[in-house]
């Protein structure tokens, strides 16, 4: 029986893809490509907050632009409730350096997109790459959900004819 897993943000460069690769048991199945522009990237990584009690996240930018409605998101949890000095909200130093959010996505343009181009040209016959667009943010992840499964379920499809 094949296991599947997903890996956030692994592997980052065509080196580290290379390797994993090199491990047939470890094979890579399937990219996910969560094609969002850098604008929109910007945005809400820089409205990123989390409770100064609980660490639950939250997003306080409303991003309509190109499509893409993807509003804040609330705070979640109840350590705010009543409010007090501890409850204030937490922001990520680096998230609200537009210099560091700027830097952030060119390296991924500069080490992780050209892993795409790697898996679509030297892959292309082992790895599928799944484009998704979330233009609704979160209420878009059945869409994702659907798509890895019939991923996941074409895979085996595909394992259990080459071994008929």
């Amino acid at each position: 029986k094949n296991y599947y897993h997903v890996f956030d943000g692994f592997p980052r460069r065509i080196g580290q893809g290379e390797q994993w690769q090199s491990y047939p048991q470890h094979r890579i199945h399937c990219v996910i490509h969560v094609n969002v522009p850098d604008e929109i990237c910007r945005q809400k990584i820089m409205g990123r907050r989390s409770c100064a009690i609980c660490g639950c996240s939250y997003n306080v930018a409303h991003v309509e632009q190109d499509g893409f409605y993807m509003p804040q998101l609330s705070l979640s949890c109840d350590c705010s409730v009543p409010p007090s000095p501890l409850s204030s909200p937490q922001i990520r130093p680096d998230d609200v350096d537009p210099v560091i959010v700027k830097k952030r996505l060119q390296l991924y343009h500069d080490e992780t997109e050209p892993l795409l181009k790697y898996y679509a040209k030297e892959q292309q016959d082992t790895v599928k790459i799944l484009e998704f667009v979330p233009y609704r943010g979160i209420e878009n992840m059945p869409q994702l959900l659907s798509m890895v499964n019939d991923a996941i379920e074409d895979d085996q499809r595909n394992d259990y004819r080459s071994r008929l």
